[in-house]
């Protein structure tokens, strides 16, 4: 096996692990590709990514603790708010291009019903 030079030996320190534990839910993976395109509000946000308002709710709060959602009150009445992604949430963009190239090519063969039942 071939190790990348940025793979450390010790788990807690591994950058790859750590972004899999930042970005891991699908939940804040379909927040983040849609906040790459425009900023959205909750309710906007809440149609696109076709989540409920919980765990929107819920996700919105977890990428905005870590730096990678901003939030801004834009009125108070009506109360409304628009996420956008962070500088920090922008520089994902490449890794979810990267992943979507990877899954056209190999989720999309006919292996693919194997793959995902995993």
């Amino acid at each position: 096996m071939i190790e990348h030079p940025s793979v450390k030996h010790i788990p807690e320190l591994c950058p790859v692990v750590e972004t899999i534990r930042a970005l891991g839910s699908e939940s804040k993976l379909m927040v983040i590709r849609h906040l790459s395109v425009k900023g959205m509000g909750f309710n906007e946000l809440l149609r696109a990514a076709d989540l409920n308002s919980k765990t929107l709710s819920h996700t919105l709060k977890s990428l905005e603790s870590d730096g990678i959602v901003e939030r801004a009150v834009i009125s108070t009445r009506p109360f409304k708010v628009r996420y956008t992604l962070t500088a920090k949430g922008e520089d994902i963009g490449p890794v979810l291009d990267t992943m979507g190239t990877w899954g056209e090519k190999w989720l999309h063969t006919a292996d693919a019903p194997e793959l995902i039942a995993k």
